[in-house]
This record gives C-alpha cells, sequence and structure tokens, in this order.
C-alpha cells in the first residue's frame, strides 16, 4: 500500500485489522474458514450460532418469521474495526445495518462548526444504522467510531432487499419498519439509534482493553522475573549475609504489587464471555477462581518466610538464605508468564510496536534458556556449598572445590565472600549450565566423580539439554522454512512457469517477455497478481481503498459521475485490478469493448488500425465512450510502460445496473447525452484520419521489439553457464585470500599465479560483456539495447567490478611480492562475494527449469547458511 501511495491513515487502519487479526484470532480470518473450508450446511449453522443473540435481540427482527431469521442470520457479513476507527464516515453514505458482536461503538452528531461530538454508546448486542435498509441515505445523519476493537456483523440494502422479496409476508410487514424509526427520530442526536441491551452498569471495573490492565500485566511480569532471578540466587551463593532492608522492601513491595493483583482479578478485572463484557463482581470471581489461577496465585502469597523468625539459621545456610528458602512459593507465579508474556506482546502491536514474528520465537528459546540455566547454576553451586560444608578434612567432594571456587572449609557462621568471589562463583556455576544445556558439555567444569547427588543432577540437566538442543533445531529449522513464505511462494510459482516454457520451446525473446513479468510482479507486489492481492483485504477496506484511488477519474467519467455514492460503491465491488507490461496491448480497434479501464499508474499509446501513434494518455479513462455505448473499440493502446489499472467489465456493470433498478436511468442519460458523445466519439476519429502518410511510416509502432544483434538475454543456456562460473570463481576467491593471508610463507607457485590471471581475465570479460553484451531485466522491463543496461551498470556495480578486475595478482607476481603479502594485495577482490547470492540464485533457477531437480527456497536458504558457515 505504501508503494501506490496510500495515505498514512489508511495505511494504518488496514495494518492494524492485520495485526487485530493475528493478536486476537491467531491469524485466522473467520470470513474465509466460514466461506472456503465448510460446506454450505455446516457454515450456516456456524453463522447461526455466531449471530443468534444478536438477531433475536432487535426488536425489527425478533418476531419475523422463523425461515426470515436463519435467512438474514446467514447473508450478515463479518466486519472487524480497531480502536478509534470510523465506521460510518462523512463521505461514503452507509448502505446497511451493523450488529455489534464485540466492542464499543459510539454514535456522533456534526455541529455547524463541523466538530464530531457522540451522543451515544453501544455495547454488544446493540444495533445502529438500520435505516439505511429502508432509505437510501445520500447523506449519513450521525457518524459511528469504534471506541476499542470491535467486531461488527453487517447487513447490506441489496441483500436485506433479496431477502424480502423471497418473504412476501415479511416485506408487507416492512412498513413497521417506520414508525420504529420515526419514534426514535425526535432530533439529529437521537436519530435511528435503538438498543436491544442497552442497561448500564455503574459498578467499577476495569475493562480488559484498557491501557492500565495492560501496563499491570507489564508490571506483574517484572516482578516474576525480578523474583525468579534473587529468591534462587540469595539462597544459593549469598552465605553468611544478613536479611537488609533494602532486600525486605523489595520482597515485600512486590508482595503487595501481588496482592493487589489477586483483588483486581477476583472483583474488577472484567472480561468477555461470547463477546459479552462481563462486569458483575460475582460472575469475575466465579471466573477467576474457575479458571485455576487463583490457587497459584494464593499460595505465592503466603507469608512462609515467617517461619525464618523462630528458626533464622539452617547450617550451612545463614539468614538470608533461610529467608530466600521459605520464600520459594513465590515462584508458583512462574505458571503464568507465557499469559503474562502473551499479554505484553498484545499490549505492545496495539501501541504499534512491532517485533518480527520470528525474531520473538528466537527471543522466548534465548529467554527460557537463560532463566533455566540461571536456576540451574544456583542448584549446582548450592549443591556444591552443602558437599563443602559437610566435608571432612583433606576431603573435598565437589566441584567448586576442585575448580578452585572455595578456598577453605565452608563454616556457618563466617565472614561472607567479597563481591569478586561472588562473581567467580556464579559465573563459573552459569558456565557450566549452559555449557551443558546447549551442548554435552566441555569437559572442564564437571561433577566430582566421589558426588553421588552432583553426578545424579548432571545427568538430570544433561536429559534437559537434550531437550533444548532438540527444541533450538527444531525451532531453527521451521524459522528458515518460513523465512520468506512469499518468496518461496513466488518462485515456485516461477519455476513451473519457466519449465513450461523450456518444455513448449519458446523463443528466447517471449521467454525474456515472460520471466519480465514476473520480475514486475516480485518487485511491485512480491509476486501476487493484483485481484489476488485485492482479495487479501476485507471488503470493507477494499471497497474505501479502491474509491480513494479512482474518484478523481469518476469525476470525470461519463454517466458514473452523475450517480449516487451507493451505485459507486456497488460497481467498486466489481472492479478488477490488472498489470501490463511495457508493449503489451490493452485492446485492439475493432474488438468488443468488454471493460472500461480506468488508468492509474503509466503511459499507454492510442495507435490507428495501421499501428501509427495518434495520442498519448497519461492517467485516465480509456475506452469511455465505446463502453457505454457497448460498440467496438475506435482504437488500439499499447503500454509504454509499467501501466497499472483498474478494469470494470460490461456484465457486471450490467449486473449493477439490474441490481439498483437503474437501467432505465441508464438509457435516459445515454438518450440526454448523445449529442455528447458523439462530439467524443469524432474527436478520436478525427485525430485518427489527420494522421499523413508520411507521418505514419515515422510513426509506427512494431509489433514485435527486435533485439539487437549479439546481445545475449537473461535467460539462455549461455547466459546461466555464465553465471554458473562466475559463481565457482568467487567461491575460489573467498577461500583463496584468506588462505594466503594466513598461512602462505612460501614464494607463489607458478601455477597459482596461472589461476589467479586467468580469473582475472574472466572477470575483466564479465565487466565487457555487461556493458556490452547481456540485456537485463529492469522493473519488470526487458531492457536489451546497449545503450540502457550499460547505464544501469554503471550507475549500479560497475565501479566495484572494476576495483575486483584490477590484476593485482599480475603486478604483485611480476614485482617479486610473496608469501601473505601477495594475499594482502588481493584483499579487494573479495568485493566481488557481494554477487554470490545472485550467481547462486542464478544457478538454482537454471536447474529448476532446465533439470529435473527442484531447488525449493528453503532448501537454497539452507545452502547458502551452509556455505557463510563454511567460509
Amino acid at each position: 500500500m505504501e508503494n501506490h501511495s496510500r495515505p498514512l491513515e489508511q495505511v494504518k487502519r488496514i495494518r492494524e485489522y492485520f495485526e487485530y487479526i493475528e493478536r486476537e484470532q491467531r491469524g485466522i480470518s473467520e470470513d474465509k474458514i466460514l466461506h472456503k473450508a465448510l460446506p454450505d450446511h455446516l457454515k450456516s449453522e456456524v453463522l447461526m450460532h455466531i449471530t443468534h443473540a444478536m438477531v433475536s435481540k432487535c426488536p425489527h427482527f425478533s418476531n419475523r418469521e422463523l425461515g426470515f431469521q436463519r435467512q438474514l442470520m446467514t447473508s450478515l457479513e463479518q466486519r472487524f474495526f480497531s480502536s478509534r476507527s470510523m465506521i460510518i464516515t462523512p463521505s461514503l453514505p452507509s448502505d446497511g445495518m451493523y450488529f455489534i458482536k464485540k466492542g464499543t461503538v459510539d454514535l456522533l452528531s456534526e455541529t455547524k462548526m463541523g466538530e464530531s461530538i457522540p451522543f451515544r454508546r453501544l455495547g454488544v448486542d446493540d444495533y445502529f444504522s438500520e435505516d439505511s435498509l429502508t432509505d437510501h441515505w445520500d447523506c449519513n445523519p450521525y457518524l459511528a467510531v469504534s471506541v476499542t476493537d470491535s467486531e461488527l456483523w453487517y447487513l447490506n440494502r441489496f441483500v436485506f432487499y433479496r431477502l424480502v422479496e423471497n418473504f412476501l409476508d415479511e416485506g408487507a410487514q416492512l412498513s413497521k419498519l417506520e414508525p420504529i424509526k420515526k419514534a426514535n427520530t425526535h432530533s439529529r442526536h437521537d436519530t435511528t439509534v435503538t438498543h436491544g441491551n442497552s442497561g448500564g452498569n455503574s459498578v467499577f471495573f476495569i475493562h480488559p482493553d484498557n491501557y492500565f490492565i495492560q501496563c499491570w500485566f507489564g508490571l506483574i511480569l517484572t516482578i516474576t522475573i525480578y523474583t525468579m532471578m534473587t529468591i534462587p540466587f540469595r539462597y544459593a551463593f549469598m552465605e553468611n549475609h544478613e536479611i537488609t532492608t533494602i532486600w525486605l522492601l523489595l520482597d515485600y513491595f512486590g508482595d503487595f504489587i501481588l496482592f493487589l493483583d489477586l483483588l483486581i482479578r477476583s472483583f474488577f478485572l472484567a472480561y468477555y464471555d461470547d463477546s459479552h463484557l462481563v462486569t458483575e463482581k460475582e460472575r469475575i470471581w466465579r471466573h477467576y477462581y474457575e479458571s485455576g489461577k487463583m490457587k497459584w496465585h494464593i499460595a505465592s502469597l503466603i507469608p512462609i518466610e515467617v517461619s525464618a523468625l523462630y528458626q533464622p539459621i539452617l547450617c550451612p545456610m545463614w539468614k538470608l538464605q533461610v529467608w530466600s528458602l521459605f520464600r520459594m512459593n513465590k515462584l508458583f507465579r512462574l505458571l503464568e508468564i507465557p499469559a503474562l508474556v502473551t499479554s505484553v506482546e498484545s499490549s505492545l502491536a496495539k501501541l504499534g510496536v512491532r517485533v518480527p514474528k520470528n525474531a520473538i520465537r528466537v527471543g522466548k528459546v534465548i529467554a527460557v534458556i537463560v532463566f533455566s540455566a540461571h536456576f540451574i547454576a544456583c542448584l549446582f553451586f548450592a549443591i556444591a556449598s552443602y558437599n563443602q560444608y559437610h566435608t571432612t578434612e583433606g576431603s573435598h567432594t565437589n566441584w567448586a572445590y576442585m575448580n578452585g571456587l572455595f578456598s577453605k572449609p565452608l563454616l556457618c557462621p563466617d565472614q561472607h565472600p567479597d563481591t569478586r568471589d561472588l562473581t567467580r562463583r556464579y559465573i563459573a556455576s552459569l558456565y557450566w549450565s549452559i555449557a551443558t544445556l546447549t551442548t554435552v558439555g566441555y569437559g572442564d567444569i564437571t561433577a566430582h566423580q566421589d558426588s553421588v547427588i552432583e553426578i545424579l543432577f548432571a545427568s538430570f540437566v544433561l536429559i534437559i539439554g537434550t531437550a533444548t538442543y532438540t527444541l533450538v533445531i527444531a525451532l531453527l529449522d521451521d524459522i528458515v522454512s518460513q523465512l520468506d513464505v512469499t518468496s518461496s511462494l513466488y518462485k515456485t510459482k516461477a519455476d513451473k512457469v519457466h519449465a513450461y516454457c523450456e518444455m513448449e520451446a519458446l523463443p528466447d525473446t517471449l521467454k525474456s517477455k515472460i520471466h519480465a513479468y514476473y520480475d514486475n510482479l516480485w518487485q511491485r507486489q512480491l509476486g501476487v497478481s493484483g485481484n489476488k492481492i485485492l482479495s487479501f483485504f476485507p471488503d470493507y477496506y477494499r471497497k474505501e481503498m479502491i474509491i480513494d484511488i479512482i474518484r478523481p477519474y469518476l469525476r470525470n467519467t461519463l454517466f458514473l459521475k452523475d450517480c449516487s455514492a451507493n451505485f459507486i460503491a456497488h460497481i467498486v465491488n466489481c472492479i478488477s485490478y490488472e498489470l501490463y507490461l511495457p508493449g503489451d496491448t490493452l485492446f485492439h480497434e475493432g474488438e468488443r469493448c468488454n471493460s472500461l479501464i480506468l488508468l492509474y499508474k503509466g503511459k499507454v499509446h492510442l495507435l490507428n488500425s495501421k499501428g501509427v501513434k495518434f495520442k498519448t494518455v497519461d492517467n485516465g479513462v480509456l475506452g469511455e465512450t465505446s463502453f457505454f455505448c457497448f460498440e467496438p473499440h475506435l482504437c488500439s493502446a499499447k503500454a509504454v510502460d509499467t501501466c497499472q489499472t483498474f478494469c470494470l467489465s460490461a456484465s457486471d456493470f450490467v449486473s449493477c445496473l439490474r441490481e439498483n433498478k437503474m437501467t432505465e436511468q441508464f438509457k435516459e442519460y445515454l438518450f440526454k447525452n448523445t449529442t455528447q458523445i458523439l462530439i467524443l466519439k469524432e474527436s478520436v476519429l478525427k485525430m485518427i484520419r489527420n494522421l499523413k502518410s508520411s507521418k505514419m511510416k515515422k510513426m509506427a509502432v512494431e509489433e514485435k521489439s527486435k533485439i539487437p544483434k549479439g546481445v545475449i538475454l537473461p535467460d539462455t543456456l549461455s547466459r546461466c553457464s555464465w553465471d554458473a562460473m562466475l559463481l565457482l570463481q568467487t567461491a575460489f576467491l573467498a577461500f583463496i585470500i584468506p588462505y594466503q593471508i594466513s598461512f602462505m610463507s612460501h614464494d607463489t607457485a607458478l601455477s597459482l599465479f596461472l589461476i589467479d590471471v586467468n580469473i582475472d581475465l574472466f572477470f575483466l570479460l564479465d565487466i565487457y560483456a555487461k556493458l556490452n553484451k547481456f540485456a537485463v531485466i529492469k522493473d519488470g522491463s526487458l531492457l536489451s539495447s546497449p545503450k540502457d543496461f550499460r547505464a544501469i551498470y554503471l550507475k549500479s556495480s560497475f565501479k566495484g567490478d572494476l576495483i575486483c578486475a584490477a590484476p593485482v595478482s599480475f603486478v604483485a607476481f611480476c614485482s617479486g611480492v610473496q608469501d601473505t603479502r601477495y594475499g594482502l594485495l588481493r584483499i579487494t577482490q573479495l568485493i566481488r562475494i557481494r554477487h554470490f547470492g545472485k550467481y547462486l540464485n542464478s544457478c538454482a533457477i537454471t536447474l529448476n527449469s532446465r533439470t529435473s531437480l527442484s531447488i525449493s527456497t528453503e532448501k537454497l536458504r539452507i545452502i547458502q547458511i551452509f556455505i557463510i558457515m563454511l567460509f
């Protein structure tokens, strides 16, 4: 969207929609599941289950025939709106009714000063804009904005009309909508707003989407991490330390916050039950109790450390260690860390802080490893301390003493270790823990062979380390496979097309044109066709975006410029997006005009039957008169550069006329504007007739572009072979130059010198070929003229390639420079490595299209990672 210069506000709202789907619905599009993954009978049952409460609480439909209600429920369309998003806007009249499934919506009235003032707040199972079902609004009587992330279900006016036509008895009762509407239309501030469930609740509660509770969960997570890090550390390492005031303040501040959290969750934190916001204290308490979290939270708040007042010393543990031991119940809160992390992620996403999913997954695994390593390190050292305390003179059966961490027997009481000793002990323990968890240990720090408890504990950690290693490998494999799913899908599709071209023995020119199309598609739309891209957007955002794009063209288009906003909105649903490359023909003279083309970006030449250009159109409407008169095209159109267009087919246009009952209006318009249409047609024909034959010869556009002699196209076998040779020579340089710098202490061998000279000559030939022989594809366009691709090469990689091709090996050998200095002089040739990925990708494409091998993007990524690690 940013590539298409969409307004930042529009880009932000659509991005928020996809983030909401990912955050609240785990990336599942309910609309796609219902319409594509379920059979019709199951889809109907699911829709009725979802929408029954909303429809049954609406007085307009609650007493209707059951068959009518079922049809209405299955005709509703799901829509999502992020917080503070406009639902009913000033510019586009509403053409349907909204039911609120989840969230809160404010209705706003506009004052004479242009300000928007909220006059009513709606909640779950409420509805609004019902009058637009029976009246065509030319101007919205009020606006609607979502207060929170909201899920609405929408009933389109035209769908409602079809339902009424199928149920004649219900159609007769449709007039009952009018009294309800009029009874509620006392002023502009109360227009058409009725409530299905408008009772308020004055009891204090905290909304689950409130910023306060999101920050609160972040604070709880911080305190939980503090507890997880400090309690095991103090218990294991802080021997002979007293309980200081700072420790008491920090510990009990955390306990106080956790106690407040218990109260908030027990009585004040509202929750959603089937999209209904529950605020009653009794139901909140029951929900918290039944969730199973309450017992762990209460258990973590029990002040067991009070026991330390009666038994403050348990040798070898001194007061602070005993205090920490009795506070181990606080670690019950660790069970909630995954939920807290998820909550913090959602809060950051709502604030616009976006972190790549793979980075989050890797970060979580690293955090788990680090916290596990910390906990295991504390336990491992605690075991060593216990062994050290109970050791006999001359027999120290613990790993810490063997590694110099204990210099004397452990006494209780005694002087506490200084910061230096404390740091050494913790780092050594953490080192052993990380080495054992992530590998099979390095062997420099091991459990003492005479300590059974240390050996058993180390064996247990090795088992955990094996599971951790397996988890990390599986995670990395999954990340690599999903590193660029879009690229993988595009490459698979492009490979199949290339293989088909080879199978059908298509000419090189046509193959290059097809390759250029896919390259352009990747550059502009990541390999996804226009209509496919539009299908990713929900209908309401898609409609809004297209209207915003094509509005300037519609203002000057026959008939459409005089149509209502409702009809335009219906037309937009039928518009498709098409991409044309330079040289593509949009339509031919004499062909029936089957589509109206709105040229959004690019230039198009209009040609007569002889191929003579008589006009260039830049961002305009093509085939206007022929389309509305259902006549053949008066001329041909050919793309000059890459053109992005929106197309409306004649059949879809006629269907829209019929559904909106505007067929007669369209005929009247053609009759009244016959003169204007004839003038437009005559202006085109006059330009064609005025072209002289001498001018026609100069302006004739050839249908087939000629490739200059000697120019090599990108997809030819010779070009692919050339790239393969460059790949091998670049790999050789990446290996031999560091080797020469590091290990070559003797004179340069003549054979190695000859290889180096040949590589230098080959790189010089490569520069010549790129300047004069190698056609390129730039932004989806095939550039076969030496002048064009030479200019691109000179602006891009020419300088770096020239430095790489400098004959430094020849100069060094002739000057008598030997040993490591010979390699140092050639270090600039490593710049050629920056093309390694391009050469490798070219070879993979060649193997996929010309052999039976299949190298997917995932395999290619693994090969690249392997080569990087190898070098």
